[in-house]
């Protein structure tokens, strides 16, 4: 068996630096009993629907993994999106999520019954070990993942609350055509 060494920690202060450079809203959270990872948290602000809002995307490396992956590292990313939604409509937001999960360019949306909320969440491969990493594609995914948070989260509030049906909501969304 290998001992692959586990530099989670300092794999997210470099990140966490990295971020903070770049001007990201970030802070960082250590492993508590609310928290079963070190994470980091970053604030993605939008405005939607004439408000400001952010959400708090959840950065954290998924452990157990060493001795399978030796030379990666894997960086969950969760953005809890819209909590409390009523179970009568799972089933039409597990259709559109589907739907809408088929056509992005980073999957991916999803709801998550027991907690009553949507959410949307990432997994990267980062180098482990001795490379370093540089940045620049947490950065990218972020970017992305604030852009796709921001397109779509209105349709996801509007089925959720009942003001649309899923059809309604798709067909007043960005790319509408796409989900046609």
């Amino acid at each position: 068996m290998k001992i692959v060494k586990d530099n989670s920690k300092e794999q997210l202060q470099e990140l966490y630096d990295l971020l903070k450079q770049n001007t990201w809203d970030v802070t960082y959270e250590p492993i508590s009993a609310e928290r079963p990872y070190d994470t980091l948290i970053v604030k993605i602000y939008a405005e939607v629907g004439g408000k400001n809002i952010y959400w708090p995307a959840e950065l954290s490396f998924l452990p157990g993994l060493e001795e399978d992956i030796k030379d990666a590292m894997i960086m969950q990313c969760f953005v809890p999106m819209v909590v409390e939604i009523p179970a009568s409509l799972n089933d039409a937001l597990a259709v559109m999520i589907n739907r809408i999960n088929t056509k992005l360019p980073l999957v991916g949306f999803g709801l998550l019954e027991s907690h009553s909320l949507i959410y949307f969440k990432h997994n990267l491969l980062l180098p482990n070990g001795e490379q370093k990493i540089t940045g620049q594609i947490m950065q990218q995914t972020l970017s992305m993942i604030s852009y796709l948070l921001y397109n779509f989260f209105e349709a996801f509030v509007d089925v959720a609350t009942s003001k649309k049906t899923v059809q309604e909501a798709m067909k007043t969304m960005p790319f509408s055509r796409v989900y046609a």
